[in-house]
């Protein structure tokens, strides 16, 4: 989108100020037309700094980063769980730090606004970790 936005924008200021008698002579025929190009390509420009998507694909990709460590450490963890090596209160508390490793994560990539959620996203992910986790750990059941 945003190649998109500056190419648009770029080439309705760029027919704005170059015109000649011919060019002239169209525009005028077809003023609302120039009229409604110039009036959007105004609007994308006053509002495209406001518009999150560069930022948020910033965080996105750092926030994966992250995140992916903490996976590979929970990884590393599940071993000695699954193996009977650690309590149950050690379990706990191993848990609880994770989920506050995650959370520092997410609230520094993202702040307050949330990632935008599609729910056949969602349904979709929960399939896959699933199959994930029957896969590899012979897990089944609600990971929630």
């Amino acid at each position: 989108y945003p190649m998109s936005i500056s190419l648009y924008t770029g080439s309705t200021n760029g027919a704005h100020f170059s015109s000649s008698i011919a060019t002239w002579a169209v525009w005028q025929k077809y003023s609302f037309i120039w009229a409604i190009l110039i009036g959007v390509s105004q609007v994308l420009q006053a509002i495209r700094p406001h518009l999150s998507f560069q930022n948020r694909s910033k965080s996105i990709a750092n926030a994966c980063i992250e995140l992916k460590g903490l996976l590979l450490s929970l990884e590393d963890k599940w071993y000695y769980i699954s193996e009977g090596l650690i309590s149950n209160e050690d379990i706990h508390k191993e848990l609880i730090s994770k989920k506050a490793q995650e959370d520092k994560i997410t609230s520094r990539y993202f702040g307050s606004k949330p990632l935008p959620s599609k729910q056949s996203f969602i349904k979709k992910a929960e399939e896959k970790t699933e199959a994930y986790f029957l896969t590899i750990y012979q897990v089944k059941g609600s990971l929630q």
